[in-house]
Parts: structure tokens; C-alpha cells; sequence
């Protein structure tokens, strides 16, 4: 009987700390879309200390420490998204943009290039995701350069055009 009691107090409480969890969640992406980084920085950081699913408030999080000007932090973050799953070309983009912020172009164009030619030609999803990137970054010119370096279906070159009209 006393078994069954604490693993009944036990699922409740799972219960309520993962609703609760939920709440702070909505609450940290309402901050981050009303552009109150500082109090939505606050709740990621304490998901940090939890070690909650870090992909699930990762680009609210990675944003909002872009806003900031919160560098250091944001480079650490993506860091231990890298450490994850190096494998995701976003998050080297996302350090990349870092450096660029902090003024370190060469290192951020040495690593967009680098990104850029990992690819293979045959990972449309991937180019896409890259491309879409880089062009919601108003990175143009490498949204141009992924596209034409993997330029070998059709849907490339129509994606091309369009990065094309869109710059100019």
C-alpha cells in the first residue's frame, strides 16, 4: 500500500512539474514574440538549469540572445546544439551569424563557405534549408552561392531565379 501511495505522489508530481513546464514555456515564447527578450532569456535559462528539451525553445532562445547583443551566451548555446548534433548545418550558420554580429566576417564567410560545400548535390532539403536561411538573414549572396553550387535539378534553378529577383 505505501508503494503504491508514493508512486502515486510521484506520477503527480511529474504531472504537475511537466504542466507547469508547458505554462512557462508559453509564457517565455509570449515574451520572445512581444519582443520582451530579457524576461523570455530569463525562463530559457532556467529550462538551461532543468535540462528541459532544449530543441523545443532553442530558436526563441537563440533569437532573443541575438537581440540582446548577448554574444557570448548565444555562442555557448549554439555550441551545445553543435555538441548535439553536428550533423545540422543550421546551427553553424547560426555561429556564423554570431561572428558576423561580432564583427568576425572572415571567420563567419571561412565557416558559410565551409557549410555551404558540405553539402552534397543531391540533399535538396538540405540546400533548401540553407538557401532559405541565409535569404531570411538577407544574406543574398551565399542564398545564391548554395543554390548555384548544387544547381543540378530543376528546382534549384527556379529557386535561383527567384533569390536573383528578389535581390534585385
Amino acid at each position: 500500500m505505501m508503494k503504491l501511495r508514493f508512486c502515486l505522489l510521484f506520477i503527480l508530481t511529474s504531472f504537475f512539474c511537466a504542466a507547469q513546464n508547458e505554462n512557462q514555456h508559453q509564457l517565455a515564447h509570449q515574451y520572445a514574440r512581444a519582443g520582451e527578450c530579457d524576461k523570455a532569456i530569463s525562463i530559457y535559462q532556467e529550462f538551461n538549469r532543468q535540462n528541459v528539451n532544449l530543441n523545443s525553445y532553442y530558436s526563441n532562445f537563440y533569437n532573443c540572445l541575438i537581440k540582446t547583443k548577448s554574444f557570448f551566451e548565444a555562442e555557448k548555446l549554439v555550441k551545445r546544439m553543435l555538441r548535439k548534433s553536428s550533423s545540422n548545418p543550421k546551427y553553424k550558420l547560426d555561429l556564423g551569424f554570431i561572428w558576423k554580429a561580432k564583427g568576425l566576417d572572415k571567420k563567419a564567410d571561412k565557416l558559410f563557405l565551409e557549410t555551404i560545400e558540405s553539402v552534397q548535390s543531391g540533399q535538396l532539403h538540405l540546400i533548401n534549408t540553407l538557401a532559405s536561411t541565409f535569404t531570411t538573414r538577407e544574406a543574398h549572396d551565399l542564398a545564391l552561392k548554395t543554390r548555384r553550387r548544387n544547381a543540378k535539378t530543376p528546382s534549384i534553378i527556379i529557386s535561383i531565379t527567384s533569390i536573383l529577383i528578389i535581390t534585385k
